[in-house]
């Protein structure tokens, strides 16, 4: 999806919409990897919030084709599921006159203030048109699969996702469960809330 113009990333209140810490945290990192973001797909903040969510951010910057003065930032916004695997949710491409690390900085802040994670839609979507798509895959679900959405047995909000032992637990409620780290096997797990089954992490 192309962000060019449909953000403000130069707003000049982003430090009093963001996280001050986690402004000044990638802020810093940006401005130490912009070289190797340039050159390869392996810059990450792995703790990038939407909210309550948290997600990984993986990025590239490339030359913008025939347009020497112009930059295009490429970034994916990842989770991980029951079973330890990445989740693609998105890639987003936004295009800078000046690709430098504040302008990088400032438009990932506004990037996260006007895009919200559906727990009914399991996506990042724009905040303006999240309403709509949820209403749309309510009656979809409700008049194509003949289903009803239930809620996550933690939080009690509607959700579409579910756990190996067919369980509605959203995301969010699952990042916020306790790691369990089994030292004789050497695996790391988190057990449903409902059935005490083991979800790999």
């Amino acid at each position: 999806m192309n962000l060019t113009n449909e953000i403000d990333y130069t707003n000049d209140d982003i430090n009093d919409i963001c996280d001050e810490y986690m402004y000044e945290l990638i802020y810093q990192y940006v401005k130490k990897n912009i070289e190797n973001i340039k050159t390869t797909y392996n810059f990450e903040i792995t703790d990038f919030r939407f909210e309550e969510l948290t997600v990984c951010m993986k990025f590239h910057i490339k030359s913008v084709l025939n347009q020497p003065q112009s930059e295009q930032l490429m970034f994916g916004c990842f989770i991980t599921d029951y079973e330890e695997a990445d989740v693609l949710k998105h890639i987003f491409w936004h295009e800078f006159d000046n690709c430098n690390p504040k302008t990088i900085t400032n438009f990932l802040f506004a990037f996260r203030t006007c895009y919200s994670y559906s727990k009914i839609l399991d996506q990042i979507v724009d905040k303006k048109d999240l309403k709509k798509e949820e209403k749309t895959a309510v009656a979809l679900i409700k008049f194509c699969k003949q289903e009803k959405i239930e809620k996550c047995c933690v939080c009690y909000e509607f959700n579409t996702v579910k756990t190996v032992c067919n369980h509605n637990l959203c995301r969010v409620c699952f990042q916020n469960i306790k790691i369990i780290y089994n030292e004789e096997d050497n695996i790391k797990y988190k057990e449903c809330p409902m059935c005490r089954n083991c979800l790999l992490y």
